[in-house]
């Protein structure tokens, strides 16, 4: 089943048993994948699995921008409900990679292009980013290949 066949059905299974925390972050989150649709002139329904993705991660930085917000404004109550809808968004997404996963892919795809030495950022991040396809973020991604790249 598809990522957005499966939280349509969570969306509706939330409003039949009256989770309203829940049902309040699904609704966000149809509302994300809507709207990105939308901008892509496209059905909803035909967005593909890493589209989906792309839309709730975007939805767990807002949150994780919130809840830093909210603790750093003494507003604990707000944040400790961001944090709440953080947990409810990430366990749509799929396992984040560890770094030693992330450093493996920096050197199959140095081995599979043969990129000369000295290696730049930007020679190795835009194959690492479609190889890793969304199991971590962009800064991992970039810390990692800065470390790699700086090791040498």
């Amino acid at each position: 089943m598809s990522l957005i066949k499966t939280l349509e059905n969570d969306y509706l299974v939330s409003l039949r048993e009256r989770q309203s925390e829940r049902t309040a972050v699904l609704r966000m989150i149809r509302n994300g994948l809507k709207n990105f649709a939308i901008a892509k002139r496209m059905p909803e329904f035909e967005l593909t699995d890493e589209q989906v993705i792309g839309v709730l991660r975007q939805e767990a930085k807002k949150r994780k921008e919130s809840i830093e917000a909210f603790t750093a404004g003494g507003r604990n109550e707000l944040a400790d409900r961001e944090q709440r809808e953080l947990e409810i968004v990430s366990s749509y997404l799929p396992a984040e990679l560890r770094a030693d996963e992330i450093h493996e892919i920096i050197k199959e795809v140095i081995e599979e292009r043969k990129l000369a030495q000295p290696l730049k950022l930007g020679m190795v991040m835009g194959p690492v980013i479609q190889k890793v396809s969304g199991r971590a973020s962009g800064e991992a991604i970039k810390a990692a290949v800065e470390q790699y790249i700086a090791e040498g």
